[in-house]
């Protein structure tokens, strides 16, 4: 029987190892984005007896959205979603869920119609297992899962494509033909916007400037304000003036103390979707090192059958809160032209 959704009830949720967005379908914009993190932190009470004769159990207490972060010398954070994929805790997955729909949407979750992103990594296991959860647990009237590459290349108004997506946790590209994912054509690398935030921490203590991995959430958003993309990394490595101002330059910490993040630091971290040997990252099975997001897409089309590549080519998506660093589009672009070595007869368009 085919499943109706009626629009004005359904909500859809995109779960991603960064943030997980949730809105009404319809409107333009979802009405929560928050981190994908929950702070737990446990309240030990007095060894006592209560009126039942039992002993009293530790308050446990969760907290949402950026306060983990903020509060996290006092909390235990956890993370449901690691690399895209689920983790082993679909509890807490659910206490999360439960909170955006309770009392961020401030909705009853069964009167749902539920439309939910997929990672096409996701396990068969992991499927069944949410599932479960929106039909057991939350007792939604509907539920569907749906692929985030296949979602990705709808929003551009077509059904065939490649979708090249690089998010917090990880990159992947990944052939859509006729709105069905092509999974052995399908690539992946754990190099994502994470580790983008981690090489800049990494290279800013490394210089004397006070931060540590405590302070992820900041340095994260000062990456999405400054970092970007070279399109020659070798030569604006060598750039002796830094093209911002000492001010845009700046970003204060939660401490108060203001640091300088100079031009080398930010493209550097950047990079490293680009060139993933900055960071000696190797593909598991073959132990080498990985090309690029570009050389991945190019993996991508060039395993599909010869009649398909012009058309992934001629419509390739870009996907995922990475790709909107500053000149990501051109680099990838440029790169991807010098894959097929300028071929008069690839037309290459990127959205």
């Amino acid at each position: 029987m085919e499943v109706r959704f009626d629009e004005s009830e359904t909500v859809v949720v995109d779960i991603g190892t960064g943030f997980i967005k949730a809105g009404y379908s319809g409107e333009d914009l979802p009405r929560v984005v928050i981190p994908t993190v929950i702070g737990e932190k446990i309240t030990q009470v007095e060894d006592t007896v209560n009126s039942q004769g039992g002993e009293m159990k530790p308050k446990i207490t969760h907290t949402f959205g950026h306060i983990p972060y903020e509060q996290r010398d006092d909390l235990t954070l956890y993370q449901p979603i690691q690399r895209g994929l689920f983790t082993d805790d679909i509890d807490r997955l659910g206490q999360l869920l439960e909170h955006i729909f309770a009392h961020e949407l401030n909705v009853d979750s069964r009167s749902m119609n539920v439309l939910m992103t997929d990672c096409p990594l996701t396990k068969k296991d992991d499927k069944i297992k949410l599932a479960t959860l929106m039909f057991e647990q939350f007792k939604v009237k509907s539920f569907a899962l749906q692929n985030t590459a296949v979602l990705s290349l709808f929003s551009t108004g077509t059904t065939t494509g490649l979708v090249a997506e690089v998010g917090e946790g990880v990159t992947y590209t990944v052939p859509v033909f006729e709105g069905y994912a092509l999974p052995h054509a399908l690539y992946t690398m754990d190099v994502s916007g994470m580790d983008i935030t981690n090489k800049l921490i990494a290279d800013l203590e490394a210089s004397g400037t006070p931060v540590n991995g405590k302070m992820y959430d900041s340095i994260r958003k000062a990456k999405e304000q400054m970092c970007s993309v070279a399109m020659d990394y070798h030569d604006e490595i060598q750039m002796r003036e830094d093209p911002l101002s000492d001010e845009q330059r700046s970003y204060e910490l939660p401490t108060g103390e203001i640091i300088q993040i100079a031009h080398d630091k930010r493209i550097t971290a950047a990079e490293v979707i680009f060139q993933p040997s900055i960071l000696d990252v190797r593909h598991a099975e073959l132990g080498e090192c990985l090309g690029g997001v570009a050389n991945l897409a190019f993996k991508s089309i060039e395993k599909c059958d010869q009649d398909l590549k012009m058309s992934l080519y001629n419509n390739i998506v870009l996907a995922g809160g990475t790709t909107l660093m500053k000149r990501f589009p051109e680099r990838f672009e440029y790169e991807l032209k010098s894959l097929t070595r300028g071929d008069a007869k690839t037309d290459i368009k990127v959205h």
